[in-house]
């Protein structure tokens, strides 16, 4: 079996070779940034790097599976939030620029996957199936309600609204 096969295979509770090995998170190391050529802040932003990046979980560390995003800002950066983009260090929502104060602020731009960080992320998964195709398994991420309320609320602040008010931590969850 494939890379893909015994990862799709486990998933469908079905006969594998042997245990796949995936990470569903992050192989970015600044050894492994070296190595590719792909130091952040541009393995977040390019995809090219981004790609670059990912192929070594399994070029460099034998894994099942890619997975091209390193971060959890993506989306943030996408709704209008304030992101600190580190050179070889992860990247981070400014907290203290909430972008949003209560369900009634919340919008979704109808362009958002068009947004300069959002397409890195489609673009790279475009370049690694072009690159393996079906050999390995391809794995894509998207940050959930959770942690896109407390980057666009502030951290602080969402987590007293959930403690405060927690119909209206719902409601935003929700939104």
């Amino acid at each position: 079996m494939n890379g893909r096969e015994r990862v799709v295979a486990a998933l469908r509770r079905q006969a594998v070779d042997r245990t796949p090995v995936c990470n569903p998170t992050s192989v970015a190391t600044i050894e492994l940034m070296d190595l590719a050529g792909a130091p952040f802040p541009e393995a977040c932003r390019d995809p090219d790097p981004m790609a670059r990046l990912a192929a070594t979980g399994y070029t460099e560390l034998g894994f099942d599976s890619v997975m091209p995003v390193f971060s959890v800002v993506q989306e943030s950066s996408a709704l209008g939030c304030n992101i600190r983009w580190e050179e070889k260090d992860w990247p981070t929502v400014v907290m203290s620029a909430p972008i949003w104060c209560g369900p009634e602020d919340i919008r979704i731009p109808s362009d958002l996957l068009s947004h300069p960080d959002m397409k890195c992320v489609l673009d790279a998964i475009r370049i690694l199936r072009k690159q393996f195709g079906d050999e390995v398994a391809i794995i894509g991420k998207a940050m959930g309600p959770w942690t896109l309320c407390y980057h666009c609320f502030g951290l602080e602040n969402f987590l007293m609204m959930a403690a405060e008010d927690p119909g209206k931590t719902r409601l935003c969850l929700e939104r």
